[in-house]
């Protein structure tokens, strides 16, 4: 099932892919783009994947805490997508912490809305430290599950502010 939900201001169609098998890193990025192109059939998986490898050279998208962000900026969506997929077992992605990834947010943006999606992206960097959020990416069995993690989270923080 796929739900839309926002991410500063910015609404994202979510999807869920639980227990990926996968043995490293490019992989797990081979099985999710292939995922993502059955659900958008506009994208081919191996230019996709092209485009995130690209991006990845740029410069490792682990965000710590065994997550990787995965991201791209793509002409043939008309609306922001979130991929988020949980590994059946950890895989080497290079991260600074060294800590192996067994979570991965795959996050596509259009092109007509890049400044939104950067603010998004941002966003969604910074409530991944809090581990609520990680707990709520990493059980989430659909869509819907972590629906309320981000929005709930940054409620909780004004209040405490």
């Amino acid at each position: 099932m796929v739900i839309d939900m926002k991410i500063a201001g910015l609404f994202f169609e979510v999807d869920v892919t639980r227990d990926l098998r996968s043995t490293s890193k490019r992989a797990a990025f081979v099985r999710v783009t292939e995922r993502i192109s059955q659900i958008h059939s506009r994208l081919n998986p191996d230019e996709l994947l092209d485009e995130l490898w690209e991006r990845e050279k740029l410069g490792v998208t682990a965000l710590g805490f065994g997550i990787g962000c995965p991201h791209s900026i793509l002409d043939k969506i008309s609306y922001p997508f979130m991929n988020i997929t949980q590994l059946a077992r950890p895989v080497d992605y290079g991260a600074q912490d060294a800590v192996p990834v067994d979570l991965l947010v795959c996050l596509l943006g259009p092109a007509r809305c890049v400044p939104q999606f950067r603010i998004a992206l941002s966003t969604l960097c910074l409530r991944m430290r809090d581990a609520r959020v990680r707990a709520a990416f990493r059980h989430a069995q659909l869509a819907i599950d972590v629906h309320g993690a981000l929005d709930v989270n940054a409620s909780h923080r004004r209040s405490i502010a």
